[in-house]
């Protein structure tokens, strides 16, 4: 009998992992996705649902199984994690019906929402029903917040769900969410009760609306023939219902059973702990916690990882590379000046496209301390150097044959650009072509500064 396996996914903030595993639990294949957290505007944080959850998904999946060399047919189940808890409204085909699923307690945008509500409802008949009082942590607030600001996504979402529910959606064709997660949906989750519930308010959304409320253990569905074109999985296999990053996090160090707590900390802090009854406290979040008949108190900050990310991505970073002459050149080599740092090929039309637009804006502001530093991500010298020469570049090009820059600033497509001020900072970072109009716009007035 062949050997038995089972696959994971988690989609986080910043990046995605999965594992492939066989029943002792020992780790066939690890792969890592890196992706951003899109800030539209302050108070805003929001992923793209396509490209991060379902597109980090699908790559990180194939990646697993072509590296484990694991048939599709041996893999008994498959596991999901994603953020917690988020909102993206969804169509009836399950297509995303805005840009950006917005994201757990980091988005702030729903604070006139939940002063809203605290006044209509009052704040200790929302404690006594859902174990918690209202925060940016709560998603029934951003729903209200999608349906007082963007009106028409609200009327044509067929339901409004979070990150695991996406991914579990596009694999199954079933959309669920497990008590944990979706009793941060405040206030429209009776946490005694442990169901959905609108006593408090109608004013936020229908409930049939929102996800069906499983264990996070149970099997959700199995996956479609249309997911296992897209994935490499085997149609049939069956999905867990899964639930939040951090509870995830919480069973693989073995926090299980009542009286065991996590400390985990990431993007957020976070703190789980396992009860064997509902407790709550105005300090905590009272949840069920991930099986039936356990609960658990939850505790978070909205950023504390993140922040030393910021910190972090204020600093230009270091790096050495060579250029077409031999001659050993660092970021550190133009104290002074405005560098534009960009990551390109010679294979990649984008990139050469943008060159002229960088060789013209360079002619104009050279003499202000302004600089390119081009990177070329691994072809072989000749084929640069050609380009270069018939280009009429003369601008500092580099070479990378090991893709340190990509690495170093943490991209895995091309073309991509980061400015870089007079003071050493890391001030601008755009992911995909530029032109001169978005140059002058955004650089120009950091070389008069």
């Amino acid at each position: 009998m062949a050997d038995k396996y089972l696959l994971g996914v988690d989609v986080g903030t910043y990046e995605t992992k999965g594992v492939i595993t066989n029943l002792k639990g020992e780790v066939l294949s690890t792969q890592v996705s890196p992706h951003e957290m899109l800030i539209p505007q302050q108070g805003w944080a929001e992923h793209d649902p396509e490209g991060v959850w379902w597109g980090d998904f699908v790559s990180v999946t194939k990646r697993l199984i072509e590296s484990s060399g694991v048939n599709p047919k041996d893999i008994l189940a498959v596991g999901c994690s994603a953020i917690g808890i988020c909102v993206l409204p969804i169509d009836k085909d399950g297509l995303p019906l805005r840009k950006g699923g917005i994201l757990y307690g980091v988005d702030t945008r729903a604070t006139e929402e939940i002063a809203y509500l605290e006044k209509e409802i009052g704040t200790e008949r929302i404690f006594d029903k859902a174990g918690m009082t209202l925060s940016s942590q709560a998603a029934a607030p951003k729903i209200m917040w999608l349906k007082n600001n963007e009106p028409e996504v609200y009327k044509k979402a067929h339901k409004f769900v979070t990150a695991t529910t996406f991914i579990v959606g596009r694999l199954t064709g079933n959309y669920v969410v497990d008590h944990l997660t979706g009793s941060f949906v405040t206030p429209l989750y009776d946490f005694q009760a442990r169901k959905w519930t609108d006593e408090l308010t109608s004013e936020i959304v229908e409930l049939d609306r929102l996800p069906e409320l499983r264990w996070a253990s149970e099997i959700a569905g199995t996956v479609t023939a249309e997911a296992a074109q897209q994935t490499g999985l085997l149609e049939g296999t069956p999905v867990t219902v899964g639930t939040a990053d951090a509870a995830a996090e919480a069973v693989s160090v073995g926090v299980t059973n009542p009286g065991q707590m996590m400390l985990m900390y990431g993007s957020t802090i976070f703190i789980i702990e396992v009860l064997d009854k509902p407790i709550a406290d105005e300090r905590m979040w009272a949840n069920p916690y991930l099986f039936e008949g356990t609960s658990a108190l939850l505790a978070g900050m909205a950023t504390s990882g993140s922040l030393t990310r910021w910190f972090r991505d204020q600093l230009a970073p270091e790096l050495t590379l060579f250029d077409l002459d031999g001659n050993e050149v660092s970021l550190k080599d133009f104290p002074g000046e405005v560098i534009l740092v960009n990551n390109w090929a010679t294979w990649c039309p984008p990139c050469r496209e943008e060159m002229p637009e960088f060789k013209a804006y360079y002619d104009k502001y050279k003499d202000q301390g302004f600089q390119v530093v081009a990177i070329e991500a691994g072809e072989p010298e000749a084929e640069v150097r050609d380009f270069v020469e018939g280009a009429g570049l003369d601008f500092v090009i580099l070479l990378d044959p090991e893709n340190k820059s990509l690495l170093t600033f943490q991209q895995n497509s091309l073309p991509n650009s980061f400015v870089i001020d007079r003071q050493g900072n890391l001030r601008l970072a755009w992911l995909g072509t530029i032109n001169g109009a978005t140059l002058e716009k955004y650089v120009t007035p950091l070389l008069k500064e």
